[in-house]
């Protein structure tokens, strides 16, 4: 059932909907803006993927010879356990975070990036690149050249940023107080076979933020092997504990927020119980000296911290309650945008708080119990965990942004260029969706997006505000199912025209499908199999095809997990491929075929154009085939109504050949034809609606003339034909009969003696040889001119002089000889050596004309249908690029 009339659904598609936000955007985030403290205030760099400059070179900027050096101090360092006051006094004494700032110095390598971009530069023309640099497609760098002069501020980030999700980068500390000390196999071999220990840690497991890997490497830090060790640029540092802070408000905050609130990266690790913010404690060989960096959600993070620091002149400022309420209402607006904000933190450890450190185990998880709706609260006199992530120094704030796929902008271009509106579907609201909106390509002006939610009278924060109104209430767009039909029904047609509907769920995307069919749309549904929300959307669209991303991605992670689990349960959590394909068999039962992998929706306009010109090679070969049986009748037809006395016979053998081989066999290969350049760029398919499609217009009409025309003009060729080869060989064959019957002597007539044949009326009840003769020359001349007039028939509208059909067709090209060697063996074995002597000249050059000035004609015929074609065209594209309803601006 879900394939039935699969080629001509695919055919004529006019939407393609993609219900799901991972197929179209990328799988990880992108840095996108830092921001961090500095002299004159709050300093915001930007950031942008790497591309190449016009001669070929890579673009990237700094270097390590213009790199500042740290300033320099002398004293002890502060205590962590002291007060916030006491802390900063201490702080501008000491040296200790002065000291681990320029320690990072001969850590940061910025020429490691350039190296590295220049591999993924040989990646782009073909070559290989090492195994550890594969999966480096998010490379960003800093739109500011002079980024560097802010190296002492970013030095700290980028180490964070490289340490604190990527537990393979640090080694673990050798030393006395805490060798022996390790947490990580906690459970017992029976408890961590337990059902609720693997629950545990399934929703527990954080997933990797690779943004913050492409951030470091961005400030030039390389977990690579280097000249500092096997672990590069970290290769000084030793990774001890872990320290996750919980914030129970903002637990219940996620707990309670809607779906449609949630960023795409948020939105990802929905489900999972994952900290506010995880603290990293490493130890500097170097100097033996603890150092703790932070990374989390920038309302724990800020409140955590007491300073801030300012690399450029390197100075540790307070951090002031207005400084503080400015980064968390940055933090608000970039994740509002849909940025996926990070915040980052450090602290220097005294040796003294060594024994602490060493007591903690591997991942300690803080909870601070919160009862208002505080970010973070905890008692300043404890003297337990918390006094360890107390009072830090605030470093910076990083916002990524998830950007569309690579293709989809060229699918969405494709698709309108051939009239099928691309669709996009997100569960998100306006604001957050916007952004991801305008990257794809998808227009973001004036009725440009419908939300599926219903629009209530109390206030609404997930609304998108502006400065004068809000914009899409003020543009009279409709709200939810229910007021989309009925602005349809009294309005304008303006839903749909929308390329972005946000807000949605299941039932209301298959809602707004059913909608589109109501109103003679053809929609094709694209969205992951696994999802079983999205069976009511497949089973409810025209075409549904589903994409699976679950078999390639989890058997690799599966395999990588079995080569590192020492209890050697992997086989108990991984998904077998029969389990995968059980789970997406079961949400896709509905669809027409399954693809593997996200990227595959690269293949969609490629799919529609095969299918398009499949369907016109269908659609030009049943009007041939018609064309030709219809001008077989009109031969019947003009053999009773014939002028000669003698009624045209057309041979059994003949008509089997014509009707059962020739045609046939020519209309299967024109099936073959392969698309053109107009396929998908100059033809619109026409929707199911009668005034789009112009039948009522006179199209069928017009049709139906041209098909009489093309069929006519062979059938009276072909009856020339005959009445001249009748006429000749029974002048010479039957020369007595036709002096006794018809007064005609055996010459004088200089070719011309079939005319004084056909008339003669005692040839009335002749049913001779010369009669099947003829019928057989009727039926071959027949053949070949809709052998040759096949060449027309391949494209509707466009003329062989500009499309070669021999270039399109190769089991066309192949079968047109085929049929003309057999119409000529056939001739072989009805004409003798004697009928083709007794006929003139100008017969076998009427006989070899006659099928070209059939093509001419076609030619015209077809050049006159063209303008009708390309006007219909021209209507449809305009109702496809209008999108101006009763609210739009005048």
């Amino acid at each position: 059932e879900a394939a039935a009339g699969l080629l001509e659904k695919l055919g004529v598609v006019t939407k393609l909907a993609l219900i799901d936000d991972e197929l179209a955007c990328q799988p990880h985030s992108t840095p996108q803006q830092l921001l961090i403290p500095s002299e004159r205030g709050l300093k915001l760099l930007d950031l942008y993927p790497t591309c190449q400059s016009d001669d070929g070179s890579f673009l990237h900027y700094g270097g390590r010879h213009n790199r500042p050096a740290s300033s320099d101090g002398s004293s002890d360092e502060s205590d962590s356990d002291s007060d916030c006051e006491h802390r900063r006094k201490k702080k501008s004494k000491s040296t200790g975070p002065n000291r681990f700032f320029k320690s990072l110095g001969t850590g940061v390598n910025v020429s490691s990036m350039v190296s590295l971009r220049r591999r993924i530069t040989r990646n782009a023309v073909g070559e290989k690149i090492s195994p550890e640099n594969k999966n480096r497609d998010n490379e960003v760098q800093f739109e500011d050249p002079s980024w560097w002069e802010f190296l002492p501020s970013l030095k700290c980030i980028g180490l964070a940023s490289l340490v604190v999700d990527e537990r393979s980068a640090l080694s673990k500390v050798d030393h006395p107080s805490i060798r022996g000390r390790n947490e990580f196999m906690r459970w017992t071999e029976k408890e961590a076979f337990s059902p609720e220990v693997k629950l545990l840690e399934h929703i527990t497991k954080p997933a990797p933020r690779r943004q913050l890997a492409s951030l470091s490497r961005c400030i030039g830090f390389s977990a690579a092997p280097n000249s500092h060790g096997r672990r590069g640029d970290v290769s000084d540092f030793e990774g001890a504990r872990r320290l996750h802070v919980v914030s129970t408000s903002l637990l219940r905050d996620r707990l309670s927020t809607d779906a449609h609130a949630l960023g795409l990266e948020r939105a990802r690790s929905w489900g999972r119980l994952l900290p506010d913010a995880t603290s990293v404690v490493l130890r500097d060989r170097r100097s033996r000296s603890f150092q703790m960096l932070t990374a989390g959600d920038v309302r724990v993070v800020a409140g955590l911290c007491c300073d801030s620091w300012q690399g450029e002149i390197s100075t540790i400022s307070p951090l002031s309650a207005a400084a503080r309420r400015e980064i968390m209402e940055i933090g608000c607006n970039w994740s509002l945008a849909d940025l996926d904000v990070i915040a980052f933190a450090y602290a220097p450890l005294h040796n003294s708080l060594e024994q602490r450190v060493a007591n903690l185990k591997d991942d300690t998880y803080l909870v601070d119990h919160c009862l208002d709706d505080s970010a973070i609260c905890f008692d300043t006199k404890d003297h337990s965990d918390w006094s360890l992530v107390n009072n830090q120094i605030f470093l910076g704030l990083l916002g990524s942004a998830v950007h569309p796929r690579f293709e989809m902008e060229s699918v969405i271009n494709e698709c309108s260029a051939a009239g099928v509106r691309f669709v996009y579907f997100s569960p998100r609201n306006m604001r957050r969706t916007k952004e991801v909106a305008s990257k794809m390509g998808i227009d973001v002006g004036w009725n440009c997006a419908i939300s599926l939610r219903p629009l209530s009278s109390d206030h609404d924060p997930h609304r998108m505000p502006s400065s004068y109104a809000d914009w899409d209430v003020n543009a009279r767009l409709p709200h939810g199912i229910s007021e989309i039909r009925t602005h349809l029904d009294t309005s304008d047609n303006i839903p749909l025209q929308v390329s972005l509907f946000t807000d949605v769920t299941g039932s209301t995307t298959a809602e707004m499908v059913r909608i589109f069919q109501e109103h003679s749309d053809t929609v094709l549904a694209v969205g992951h199999t696994h999802r079983l929300c999205n069976e009511r959307t497949f089973a409810t669209a025209d075409l549904a095809v589903g994409i699976d991303i679950l078999g390639k991605e989890l058997i690799i992670s599966n395999e990588k997990e079995a080569e590192t689990n020492s209890l050697s349960t992997s086989k108990i959590d991984s998904l077998l491929p029969r389990d995968i394909e059980f789970i997406s068999s079961i949400g896709s039962h509905s669809c027409i075929f399954n693809l593997k992998g996200a990227s595959s929706i690269n293949y969609f306009p490629d799919i529609i154009q095969k299918a398009r010109a499949s369907l016109d090679a269908a659609e030009a070969a049943a009007f041939f085939f018609i064309c030709a049986s219809l001008s077989f009748s009109f031969l019947c037809i003009f053999s009773l109504c014939t002028v000669s006395t003698t009624v045209p016979y057309i041979p059994a053998s003949g008509s089997v050949l014509y009707l059962v081989v020739i045609i046939p066999f020519i209309t299967f290969t024109m099936a073959m034809t392969e698309e053109s350049a107009d396929t998908m760029g100059h033809y619109l398919p026409p929707k199911n609606e009668l005034s789009l499609s112009f039948p009522a217009r006179g199209e069928g009409r017009r049709t139906l003339r041209y098909a009489i025309f093309r069929s006519l003009t062979p059938a009276i060729y072909s009856q020339v034909i005959y009445l001249i080869s009748f006429g000749e060989i029974m002048h010479t064959q039957e020369s007595s009969l036709l002096r006794s019957q018809c007064s005609m002597p055996q010459s004088g007539y200089l070719g011309t003696a079939w005319i004084k044949v056909i008339y003669c009326d005692a040839l009335s009840d002749y049913s001779g040889d010369v009669r099947s003769t003829a019928g057989s020359f009727m039926v071959a001349e027949l053949a070949f001119s809709f052998i040759l007039l096949s060449s027309t028939f391949l494209y509707r509208t466009q003329s062989i002089q500009t499309v070669h059909p021999w270039t399109k067709n190769k089991a066309w090209l192949t079968g047109v000889p085929i049929c003309i060697l057999t119409v000529i063996a056939f001739l072989g074995l009805h004409v003798g050596k004697n009928e083709l002597y007794s006929l003139p000249w100008y017969f076998f050059l009427l006989m070899c004309i006659f099928p070209f000035i059939n093509l001419v004609l076609d030619e015209v015929v077809k050049k006159s249908d063209s303008w009708h074609v390309n006007r219909a065209v021209m209507y449809r594209r305009l109702q496809f690029d209008t999108r101006l309803g009763q609210w739009s601006p005048k």
